[in-house]
């Protein structure tokens, strides 16, 4: 509830006694917690009892009118099983027999044993002034019960008097969070306080690690403001307009702050969850914006993100994950941790990714949808993620010692249109495989593996809007689930409202809060609901169940032991385990498997009804031949074993394997072809191995007939008889004897009668041209040396595999290399010249044309046959510059004009010459050296022309296109805009101050400093700094005044101040008293006061004496003066008690600000239901959210709208354009 709600109490109680002409009727009856047996099959177990807190008739009521709320926000169960709830309440409302009577909305933590008896309450309470306070989150160590929420204003908890921060010029409290630790009898043991001086300050969950004794909270503070947690520990927001992630941590001893860490963005950022994790934490919450957690920064994907992170013991944040769309929305609720995996479960709408896992509500993204998600650490990824379908609220996560996820929230059905969307009476979610139906909203609680696969869903049902709130784990194993119920729909006074859960209900009160003349239409009630657990989701709870940890829906236990045969390691009680046992599951129960004579095989079926292979060999007993009594046992029937399957073991009761007539001791193919008889037409070598497809070596000459390719190999594959393929007897090994058979020995394809290399030639090749170029039988490449038989040897013949036909001879080969010079040589005189090139074809022989030898590659032979070896057209004789590059034209001396030319006469060719204009030596020597005027220094250019020709005068090294020698700045930064003389602004120092940069700011950041006078007189700013400046021209206040003249050196930002009077100068008037009466001019109603006389501080007068104020007409200073009329503030607080009740009757229980389309759960009651049929007022606009009433906070409406819930119940759709129009 924000800080606007906390004098709502007293507007409602106006409003209820004003409503009271007529008489009420008296509720007699209070509220039920009862069991119902009906015949129900409820689909993950069923009631075990149930217990309601709601209104309920009292002694002595708070009001006079039958009112009562409470809103329950968290649960969690000690190590006894005894069950803690917490949230705020109002009012009239009873716990069994403990009860809250107080019109203020106070925290409270209620406490039940394990078979649903209310046993404790405790609540906070307010004090000098009054406050609010409510609880958001619980958890227990053992026994001991440590809670969080926030407050606001003055409240008492855990026996301590806690006073919320106000804001700077404000007269409201902020909304702060606090921390406390209760025993088992909710006796408190301590109390903490933290926040900041701004709103929005709360405590979204806690968590206990008891072996280090810390307490861990994680939650949101303003991001504007300093954050305090206690008195020693102040941390700094990341500034922007919104609220930034808290972690903190305390001693579980005395609540004392140990440390605290601020992450997020300068955009709205939230926690929301948090669970030890192995050593450290894990934690969950939204972002938007770039948000930075620990070294790592994340930048949202659409405008809130989903986070998760690792947080180290010293509150540090590392192993960031995100999820999130551009088409979607994703907020997570709860984290839960086990075995190395973290699981976050919430909702998803739209189009969502998490890493590569995308998904996509129901309803084509309409929805907004049930989601879990687990990560395993690896490299930050998510596992996987798993959705249900309908429009859900999630509200808890909570995991159990075999792994199994508890889910619990609310569900319904949504039916959208172009418009939006409506919640429909008759509705249904599916998780998985499980339907369950809703009227309007209804509770659940579903389950689900580790591996993301779900369980088993359970829901409540009732007539208006139930909603599941949290729920945990039992430590016997049973489900607790807490939720509130009746809201959105009249139950009057003196009627009920019944919620059924499973097998059991929950019956509460109607009162002013869900009276159809009031129009509220909250929560009638909450109850907790405990759910015998059955873990494997059987229909069978687990106590009843004979297999509680498997699935056996049929409870099946043939051998009648309680222990169902599912999980029975002796199903038919035969004294065989089921993993040996061939017959687990009977029929035959109760008998002796170890008496051969029923039980030949010993496999646990007996023989005479239950063994269909009695010897288990793997043949059936009918087709077994060998199946009597004496037969070979402990053996099975395989291919290696029964080679033909007849059930006789081969070796030692089958003599003809292979079933072909032919005894195992005559077959040489013992174990081959069945059915089939020995004839030569299918046994060529009669070895008793069928040739198709069981004799390799059909004629059996030692060769195979094919290869494994199924190439032939024996090309005589029925030849001869009797007879082994050798070297000797079949050189070319093809299977054909040379004897008889084979007419090419060699296998070469040249005939025996044609080949001049047999019978004594290679073999395993083939006569073609590329091996045998002559065709004469001779493979080249090993028999023959004349490959051509052209009379040259192939180690000496150039053309080796050249024309055949020809022998050569001077006449035809000048050179003698083999080749015919007609017909086959290129280069008849050998001399690395082709024919087509050589000016001297037929000239020398014996060389070979070089560089050296004839530079000119003209084929002649410089020394001997060539006259102009350059050949520039200028014979050598003649010749002054004999080497000119072949190609470059040369002048009448034979020089090259290209290359052999030195216009600048630098000494360096121009073909080199980088610098083809170099300067004189005359002018270099002028111009060897610069002192620049600019900035006074010396440059050295000298007068020596490097290898590429240039001198370092004619470069230009800043490259501003002003040679070095002629540039009075030679080094300007690169892109400088440069006046004539090559120099940039920047580079000048006209004030001599040793500072360059006087014309612009870099680096003399001060050019305009004062004069050295004016600095001689104000020496307690200091000298000039590196950077030109000095601190007497600064402005620290900026107020326009430069320091050495500021009268007032801290002058608050934006205050107009004195530049005239140099008394005055840089002064405002919250600076100034000219009056000296301790009122400054700023706030002094009347600044010519006496001297010395008594004035007011406050209020609206002042810096006015009484007799001022009582010349103004001040009733307040009458009333000081006269004394008159004493009981008109009487009067006035009764008028304050009755103005305002409107707030709180038409306000949401939510509070503090949330972003955009998020609802924040965790500190408020369930969302309140319009009734049905309830119509749309005239709309009204505002241009942006600073037009809104303040106060309220942001939601999501059922077509996925952001909404805005003002203090006053009314709400406001926002526009695409960041406008709001009320609804």
């Amino acid at each position: 509830m924000h800080r606007l709600q906390r004098t709502a109490v007293l507007f409602l109680t106006a409003l209820l006694i004003g409503m009271m002409s007529q008489p009420l009727n008296q509720i007699q009856y209070s509220l039920d917690e009862e069991i119902v047996d009906a015949n129900s099959s409820p689909r993950a177990g069923s009631t075990d009892w149930t217990a309601v807190a709601g209104y309920a008739t009292v002694t002595n009521p708070s009001i006079s009118v039958a009112a009562g709320l409470v809103a329950p926000s968290d649960m969690a169960v000690d190590s006894l099983g005894s069950v803690y709830t917490g949230g705020f309440t109002i009012y009239d409302v009873t716990f069994g027999s403990q009860a809250y009577s107080d019109t203020s909305q106070m925290a409270y933590i209620a406490k039940t044993s394990s078979s649903g008896n209310w046993q404790k309450l405790w609540y906070s309470s307010a004090f000098s002034g009054g406050g609010s306070a409510s609880v958001t989150a619980i958890t227990t160590a053992g026994t001991d019960v440590y809670a969080c929420g926030w407050f606001v204003g003055n409240v008492s908890i855990g026996g301590q008097n806690l006073q919320s921060f106000t804001p700077p010029g404000s007269v409201e409290s902020s909304q702060d969070m606090w921390v406390a630790k209760f025993d088992q009898n909710l006796n408190s043991q301590w109390a903490s306080h933290a926040g900041t001086v701004q709103d929005d300050d709360a405590c979204e969950d806690i968590e206990v690690h008891a072996a280090t004794n810390e307490v861990y909270i994680i939650g949101e503070t303003n991001a504007t403001s300093s954050s305090y947690f206690g008195t020693s520990i102040t941390k700094n927001g990341m500034g922007g307009t919104s609220t930034d992630i808290a972690v903190a941590k305390l001693d579980t001893a005395n609540g004392n702050w140990i440390d605290a860490n601020i992450e997020g963005s300068t955009s709205q950022d939230l926690g929301y969850s948090i669970v030890w994790r192995g050593g450290g934490l894990v934690a969950t919450g939204i972002f938007s914006g770039t948000a930075t957690f620990g070294t790592q920064q994340m930048q949202a994907i659409g405008s809130f993100d989903l986070w998760m992170a690792d947080i180290t013991t010293s509150l540090g944040f590392t192993n960031a994950s995100q999820a999130g769309g551009t088409a979607g929305i994703v907020q997570p609720f709860a984290i839960v941790h086990q075995n190395g995996v973290d699981y976050v479960a919430g909702t998803v709408r739209g189009t969502v990714n998490f890493d590569t896992n995308q998904v996509m509500s129901s309803s084509n993204g309409q929805d907004t949808t049930t989601f879990v998600a687990s990560r395993s650490g690896v490299n930050n990824q998510w596992d996987w993620i798993t959705t249900a379908s309908g429009y859900h609220e999630v509200r808890d996560l909570d995991i159990n010692s075999a792994g199994t996820l508890l889910v619990t929230g609310s569900f319904g059905t949504v039916s959208w249109t172009g418009t939006g969307g409506s919640l429909q009476q008759s509705g249904s979610g599916t998780f998985g495989t499980t339907t369950l139906a809703s009227t309007y909203f209804d509770p659940f609680h579903a389950t689900m593996d580790s591996s993301g696969n779900w369980i088993s869903a359970d829901s409540g049902s009732g007539d208006y809007n139930d909603n599941g709130v949290a729920g945990v784990w039992a430590p016997t194993g049973e489900i607790l689930g807490a939720g509130t119920f009746g809201g959105g729909g009249p139950t009057n006074i003196g009627s009920t409202y019944t919620i059924t859960l499973g097998s059991g209900t929950a019956i509460g009160n109607g009162n002013a809060f869900t009276d159809q003349n009031y129009q509220i239409y909250q929560p009638i009630a909450y109850y907790i609901w405990s759910l015998k657990a059955d873990s494997d989701s059987d229909g069978t709870p687990d106590v009843d169940d004979n297999c509680p940890d498997q699935y056996n829906p049929s409870q099946s236990d043939i051998d009648s032991d309680t222990l169902g045969d599912e999980c029975d390691p002796d199903a038919d009680d035969d004294g065989i385990p089921n993993a040996s046992d061939n017959c687990p599951n009977g029929p035959e129960v109760n008998w002796d498997p170890s008496d051969t004579s029923i039980n030949r095989d010993q496999d646990g079926c007996k023989d005479s009804t239950e063994d269909t292979d009695d010897d288990a060999d793997g043949i059936d007993d009918l087709a077994d031949l060998c199946d009597d009594i004496g037969d070979k046992m402990g053996w099975t029937s395989n291919s290696v074993r029964d080679h033909d399957a007849d059930g006789c073991h081969d070796a030692e009761e089958d003599d003809d394997d292979d079933n072909d007539a032919v005894p195992d001791t005559d077959d040489s193919c013992p174990r081959g072809w069945f059915n089939w008889s020995t004839s030569p037409s299918t046994d060529h070598d009669t070895d008793g191995c069928a040739d198709e497809g069981e004799d390799d070596d059909d004629d059996n000459d030692q060769m195979d007939d094919f290869d494994i390719n199924g190439d032939q190999l024996d090309q005589c594959p029925k030849g001869d008889l009797g007879w082994v393929s050798s070297s000797t007897t079949d050189r070319d090994g093809d299977g054909c004897r040379d004897d008889g058979e084979d007419t090419d020995d060699d296998g070469d394809t040249i005939p025996d009668i044609e080949d001049k290399c047999t019978p004594d030639g290679d073999i395993d090749w083939t006569s073609l041209a590329p091996n045998d170029h002559d065709g004469d039988g001779c493979r080249d490449a090993t028999e023959d040396d004349d490959d051509d038989d052209d009379g040259v040897l192939d180690s000496l013949d150039s053309c080796p595999t050249g024309m055949v036909g020809w022998t050569s001879s001077p006449l035809l080969d000048v050179d003698g290399d083999g080749c015919m010079d007609s017909d086959e040589d290129s280069d008849n005189d050998n001399d690395g010249v082709l024919n087509d090139d050589d000016s001297c074809p037929g000239g020398d022989t014996g060389w070979f044309a070089s560089n050296d030898l004839d530079a000119d590659g003209d084929g002649c032979k410089d020394d001997t046959e060539d006259t102009d070896d350059d050949a520039d057209g200028v014979e050598d004789q003649f010749d002054a510059c004999p080497f000119t590059p072949l190609g470059e034209t040369a002048d009448n001396v034979g020089c090259g004009y290209n290359t052999q030319q030195d216009n600048d006469q630098d000494g360096i060719y121009d073909i080199i010459d980088a610098c083809l204009n170099s300067p004189s030596t005359a002018d270099r020597t002028l111009y060897s050296n610069l002192s620049s005027e600019a900035n006074g220094l010396n440059y050295e250019w000298g007068t020596t022309i490097d290898v590429s020709g240039c001198w370092l005068g004619e470069l230009d090294r800043d490259g501003d296109s002003k040679k070095n020698y002629l540039d009075q700045c030679p080094d300007t930064p690169t892109g400088t805009f440069i006046d004539e003389f090559g120099c940039g602004a920047e580079e000048y120092d006209w004030d001599k101050d040793g500072v360059i940069g006087d014309v612009v700011m870099a680096p003399d950041a001060c050019p305009n400093t004062s004069n050295e006078s004016i600095r001689a007189e104000h020496t307690s700013f200091g000298s000039v700094d590196a950077i030109g400046c000095w601190s007497g021209d600064g402005d620290p206040d900026l107020d326009s005044v430069l320091a050495y003249l500021d009268m007032c050196p801290n002058t608050e930002m934006g205050l107009e101040v004195n530049e005239d009077e140099q008394s005055l100068m840089g002064c405002a008037d919250n600076q100034l008293d000219f009056d000296k009466d301790g009122a400054m001019n700023d706030v002094d109603v009347c600044p010519d006061t006496p001297e010395g006389d008594e004035i007011q501080t406050d209020g609206e007068r002042v810096g006015c004496t009484l007799d001022q104020r009582l010349a103004m007409g001040d009733f307040d200073a009458q009333m000081e003066a006269y004394g008159l009329f004493v009981g008109i503030g009487a009067l006035a607080i009764i008028a304050l008690l009755g103005a305002i009740g409107f707030f709180l009757l038409k306000s949401d229980d939510n509070v503090g600000a949330m972003p955009m389309g998020y609802a924040q759960t965790v500190q408020t009651a369930a969302p309140v239901q319009a009734p049905p049929g309830f119509g749309a007022a005239q709309p009204n606009y505002v241009a942006d959210y600073t037009g809104l009433p303040g106060g309220g906070h942001y939601d999501q409406g059922y077509d996925g709208s952001t909404v805005y819930i003002a203090p006053d119940s009314s709400q406001w759709r926002m526009n695409a354009d960041g406008s709001f129009n009320r609804i």
